[in-house]
């Protein structure tokens, strides 16, 4: 199997959000580098699961229910980042949202990066 691994390099600030079972205020995702920021890295440390949602405007996060799409879910218990595709840069920041699937709270972890 090919070696698929890649550095992953932070272009911005590490957020967190305290998560619980009804939708996070929406947090800016600021590249402080002056390049394109094309992922943000995720991490679930926590016990609850927690659907994320990065847009630019703030859009609240759901959770996807039987029949019904949903955002982005986080597994818990994550050890190692998950990266998700977005563009962030300098002139655009993005907003990060989350709800968890249960009271928790859980933290979260976001950075925007590039690969």
């Amino acid at each position: 199997m090919a070696d698929i691994s890649q550095a992953i390099r932070p272009t911005g600030p590490t957020v967190a959000l305290s998560v619980v079972a009804t939708s996070h205020a929406a947090v800016a995702l600021n590249a402080t580098l002056n390049e394109n920021t094309n992922f943000v890295a995720l991490l679930n440390p926590g016990a609850v699961a927690v659907a994320v949602k990065i847009s630019q405007t703030g859009v609240a996060a759901t959770l996807p229910t039987d029949g019904t799409p949903g955002d982005f879910v986080l597994p818990p218990l994550m050890e190692l980042p998950l990266l998700l595709p977005c563009a962030i840069g300098p002139q655009s920041a993005g907003q990060i949202t989350a709800i968890g699937a249960t009271a928790g709270p859980t933290i979260i972890y976001a950075t925007p990066c590039t690969v």
